[in-house]
């Protein structure tokens, strides 16, 4: 309900937009012109939005099985840095665009996931419904299809903790045949002073 309220980056239609649709689908669909047709998108290898200062990637590749079930796995990755990080954003980059349904990122103390990691027999560990953690940071990032990372700008940032790593819960969705996913986050530092 635009009337209620606006978010910064909302995409969505005036009520114009909406019955010009409708119309057109009244009359059939049919195609334009050609011609005016827009570029397809371009979705580029790397980043999508330029050069990140810290890229981190899976150990190894997940093996999701086609049996068409849903799948959350947990991923560590331990932060080189022992200062606090502030980054102006945070990409994932799935290495299997049609497994991966969504990923949500959170930072924990260090070594505070290895139990669970230690526990199974595969890379990462099972996390249906949550992260199997009691302390850890609020959501710092995540991924779903569609969606661009936010990147802020005017002394705004995000801050993991000193010495904290990161974890990682993807969901893979149910797929018909067995995959391989090995995805990549990128962590984008903050600029200028961070102020917020």
């Amino acid at each position: 309900d635009m009337e209620y309220s606006s978010l910064v980056g909302e995409r969505s239609l005036t009520e114009d937009e909406i019955h010009l649709f409708l119309e057109w689908v009244e009359d059939g669909a049919t195609q334009g012109d050609p011609s005016l047709e827009a570029d397809i998108p371009n979705f580029p290898e790397g980043s999508a939005i330029g050069d990140p200062d810290i890229v981190l990637e899976m150990e190894e590749s997940i093996q999701i099985q086609g049996n068409y079930q849903d799948y959350y796995r947990c991923f560590v990755f331990e932060l080189e840095s022992n200062e606090d990080i502030y980054y102006s954003a945070i990409e994932v980059r799935p290495g299997n665009n049609e497994a991966v349904h969504h990923t949500v990122i959170v930072a924990v103390p260090p070594g505070s996931a290895d139990d669970l990691e230690q526990e199974d027999d595969e890379y990462g560990y099972e996390c249906f419904g949550g992260f199997g953690l009691t302390e850890m940071t609020d959501l710092l990032g995540g991924y779903a299809p569609g969606t661009k990372p936010n990147k802020w700008s005017n002394g705004l940032a995000q801050k993991i903790p000193g010495g904290w790593d990161l974890v990682v819960q993807m969901h893979y969705a149910p797929v018909s045949e067995d995959m391989e996913d090995q995805t990549q986050i990128n962590i984008f530092l903050a600029e200028a002073q961070v102020e917020r």
